[in-house]
């Protein structure tokens, strides 16, 4: 028998608050070696499973054996000494504190058992993470891209595992809101781990990642483990096996294109703007418009000024120079607020700082933005607050109470609840970054499906994303950001997934189609 470092019998949790099977009587064996992919729609069980092991959730029933040792289920501290640590999707990491500081939280390695000991510290990175920047690593977190930060929550859990023996090393969604780069350094790091006698379970939505790293992929369905595949299952195998029929294949499939309307007025516009913070210049010179029924992508490695675009449209950064302007009237100082009043709806790529009120519930996060138009004399009606959040909760196939904390969600049903607020009402302008981020195929397709339609009804859209592929399903038109400026703009119909990747690198050649 294989050397199995990670053994789940029969586990099950149930939440009573909303009654929620999230396990069901699930067994995993996990040997030395390998790499295990968990797929499943959103809300199948994968991150409790996963949390189980981690001692973050107990189980009902069952047992989970790590290296040997049975643990008792709820006990953090018991599953981290038995060789088991994780990376989590939404990394627990403290924005106020350096990239380093993170990184050695609660284990700082000491001079004297005093001093903080850079140097092993240091040293300590290299050993699990050779590629990481110096220059990254004395950065405060709240600096950091979406992609650099998962990074660094891979490297936490990395200089956490043991050394002198095999672990466990979990990680949740590894590769969302990263760069193609970014990607292929976190399949390294996770074949390394592999080669150095841990086992490695990653979950993922992306089903063509399985094929890539993982040896064998377990599927989850409604809490239930419904099979284990070798990672050259395929696609449509495994999309079949999640949602318990052929209607898998089919989904697999993006939406039709948005259709040959012809777009409407220019909703918003940017001409020769520039973008300064710290004396660094972070976008230079842009200038493009979107259309009424126009969905533009707008794509790049994220230190090349996608942040900074983002920070303009969610009214966090201002601009230096250039013009900015929504539905003809200039923006000289944009503020959350004032974009909102003037028919802007927002995304963010970072859901649960900027997106969510986590300790809400789910009916609270879905009337944020309609408490006035739900209030009488000042109170809110339960019933008509109720027929709201609930008809959002159909429209979007939001899967939870709506009476439940936020917090108890999936990611992709948390998710599922923002978009649901924010397309609400036809909005005039809608930027949403890094849409598929956390959701399953299926989910996937219905959220292309949802803003090709707040377009089609009128909207401009603007999709900031580092999924090359994302963007060309989405949109009709891409952009590339290089070094802060714009060095492809190309229709989506005539973009490759290889031209737009040479368009990111600063690569692409002079005359290519879509070359600035």
């Amino acid at each position: 028998m294989a050397d199995l470092l990670l053994q789940m019998e029969g586990v099950s949790k149930r939440y009573p608050g909303n009654g929620v099977q999230a396990v069901d009587g699930a067994s995993l064996q996990v040997a030395r070696g390998e790499i295990r992919a968990i797929v499943g729609e959103n809300g199948a069980g994968k991150t409790t499973l996963m949390h189980i092991v981690t001692g973050v959730v107990g189980a009902d029933t069952g047992s989970v054996t790590v290296c040997g040792r049975t643990l008792v289920t709820g006990d953090p501290a018991a599953a981290r000494a038995a060789g088991v640590v994780m990376s989590y999707q939404h990394p627990r990491l403290d924005r106020s504190l350096t990239v380093l500081e993170n990184l050695f939280l609660g284990d700082e390695p000491r001079r004297l058992g005093i001093l903080f000991n850079r140097r092993r510290a240091y040293d300590r990175i290299r050993a699990v993470a050779r590629d990481l920047p110096k220059r990254l690593v004395t950065r405060p977190l709240a600096r950091l891209s979406s992609g650099q930060v998962r990074m660094v929550s891979l490297v936490a859990a990395l200089l956490r595992l043991p050394t002198d023996r095999a672990g466990v090393l979990i990680l949740d969604e590894p590769t969302e809101a990263t760069t193609p780069e970014e990607a292929d350094r976190i399949f390294q790091i996770i074949r390394d781990s592999a080669a150095a006698g841990h086992a490695v379970v990653f979950i993922t939505h992306r089903l063509p990642e399985v094929g890539r790293v993982a040896h064998t992929v377990t599927v989850l369905r409604g809490g239930r483990i419904v099979g284990t595949y070798a990672a050259d299952a395929g696609a449509a195998t495994l999309a079949a096996a999640m949602v318990g029929s052929s209607e898998g294949e089919d989904t697999l499939h993006p939406p039709p294109a948005a259709g040959t309307h012809e777009p409407g007025p220019v909703r918003l516009r940017f001409e020769r703007l520039t973008i300064e913070r710290f004396g660094r210049s972070l976008v230079s010179d842009v200038s493009f418009s979107v259309r009424g029924g126009e969905v533009i992508g707008l794509t790049g490695i994220r230190e090349n000024g996608i942040e900074a675009m983002e920070g303009l449209l969610a009214g966090k950064l201002s601009h230096t120079s250039g013009r900015f302007e929504l539905d003809g009237r200039t923006v000289s100082d944009p503020t959350p607020n004032k974009l909102r009043s003037l028919g802007m709806r927002y995304v963010p790529t970072d859901r649960l700082l900027r997106g969510a009120s986590v300790d809400s519930s789910v009916s609270e996060n879905l009337i944020a933005l309609k408490r006035r138009h739900l209030q009488r004399a000042g109170l809110f009606d339960a019933a008509t607050v109720t027929d709201f959040a609930a008809s959002l909760q159909r429209r979007f196939g939001i899967d939870a109470a709506l009476n439940v904390p936020l917090w108890q969600l999936s990611g992709g049903n948390i998710q599922k609840v923002i978009l649901s607020r924010e397309l609400e009402g036809d909005p005039h302008m809608l930027v949403i970054c890094e849409p598929s981020w956390g959701l399953d195929f299926r989910t996937r397709r219905r959220i292309i499906s949802q803003v090709r339609r707040t377009a089609q009804a009128g909207a401009a859209v603007i999709v900031i994303s580092t999924d090359i592929d994302e963007v060309i399903d989405l949109a009709d038109r891409v952009l590339v950001l290089y070094d802060g400026r714009i060095v492809a703009d190309v229709p989506a119909s005539e973009a490759s997934r290889q031209s737009i990747g040479r368009a990111m690198a600063g690569a692409l050649a002079v005359g290519e189609p879509g070359a600035r």
